[in-house]
């Protein structure tokens, strides 16, 4: 098999979902010689910080957040709030019912010691017809940290039932602060994971829904839950002033630019990439030097998103297949950088 067709095989070029984006990603602490980035986040979050990365779409900030959850340590949970397709990410209520699951997918995916007395009577309240709250998604595969003891799961789940019949009176925390008691009691540290703002807001979301967003859900999170939140904040919310009156709870650092260096730094990811995959070709091997150069125009003309420099990889390997090519030509990467450059 010819390697562009290995990689178009692997899609290798293609988006890793995000539990696997940690392993693809290339610290830019790393990349740009500077402890500047994941370095000091990390450190922040360790020591009971919240934490938000800010940049561009498709600059690597998901990829960040995604590798500091396997950086975690072992008393840590990641757990991912997914936040897109949410009712009204504005309401702190439906935030709460979507923290609770995705807490117990996150306790499900990391668990250690079933217990099947627990389960067995869990799983039978769980049948007596409990009605899911609005809001509610997946998103609870493990994401990094230690292994948790399967009470955590039961008293979450039992939790969530509660919610979910109604049993629980309105509260300020919205069960927020339950779900951080069950897992403090087991010696385990939460830490609420939101890696695209934007997606959660969705595109034409009104200015006072968006602003909602800031100042009520995620105030929640960072200033009144005490565990680490870690958040992708797009930079044009960071500008707004709902989002301003976060930042004094935040420990906060931006995507660095690779400009200056950025051939060497995506030859560094795609070596990179290449490697997690198991495909066994060196960069200069399989990309042409004025294919990379090609790249890196492309990657600083739209403003640093390394989500633009592989979907055009990924076109330039379906058309060196088509060409019988076993190494992308710069006639490859520029019909994708044509088919991606004004997206």
């Amino acid at each position: 098999m010819s390697v562009p067709r290995e990689i178009r095989a692997q899609g290798a070029f293609r988006e890793p979902q995000f539990v696997d984006l940690g392993l693809a990603h290339v610290p830019f602490d790393a990349l740009t010689g500077a402890d500047s980035v994941e370095g000091p986040m990390l450190e922040a979050v360790r020591a009971g910080s919240s934490a938000a990365i800010l940049g561009a779409r498709g600059s690597g900030k998901s990829s960040v957040l995604a590798w500091m959850c396997r950086q975690l340590p072992d008393d840590h949970v990641a757990i991912r709030v997914p936040v897109v397709g949410m009712d009204d990410p504005s309401d702190p209520s439906v935030l709460g019912s979507v923290a609770l699951g995705a807490a117990l997918e996150a306790a499900r995916a990391n668990e250690v010691d079933v217990s099947g007395d627990q389960r067995e009577a869990i799983e039978s309240a769980r049948a007596d017809d409990v009605t899911r709250r609005p809001g509610r998604t997946s998103g609870g595969a493990k994401l990094g940290g230690g292994p948790v003891p399967a009470e955590i799961s039961a008293q979450l789940e039992s939790l969530e039932i509660e919610y979910s019949r109604g049993k629980q009176p309105a509260d300020r925390l919205y069960g927020l602060d339950r779900l951080l008691a069950v897992f403090n009691y087991h010696g385990r540290v939460p830490v609420l994971v939101l890696e695209d703002t934007e997606a959660a807001l969705g595109t034409g979301v009104e200015d006072a829904t968006r602003d909602r967003f800031f100042t009520n859900s995620l105030k929640l999170l960072v200033r009144e839950i005490e565990t680490p939140t870690i958040i992708a904040v797009q930079d044009h919310f960071a500008e707004l002033e709902a989002y301003a009156d976060l930042r004094p709870y935040l420990f906060e650092t931006t995507i660095p630019s690779l400009a200056g260096r950025t051939v060497d730094g995506l030859r560094a990811i795609l070596a990179h990439r290449l490697e997690v995959f198991g495909i066994g070709i060196q960069v200069e091997n399989l990309i042409a030097d004025e294919a990379l150069a090609a790249l890196a125009s492309l990657y600083d003309k739209k403003d640093g998103s390394i989500r633009h420099v592989f979907a055009a990889l990924e076109v330039a390997a379906a058309a060196a297949i088509d060409s019988d090519a076993n190494r992308l030509q710069a006639g490859h990467v520029r019909l994708g950088i044509e088919d991606w450059g004004d997206r």
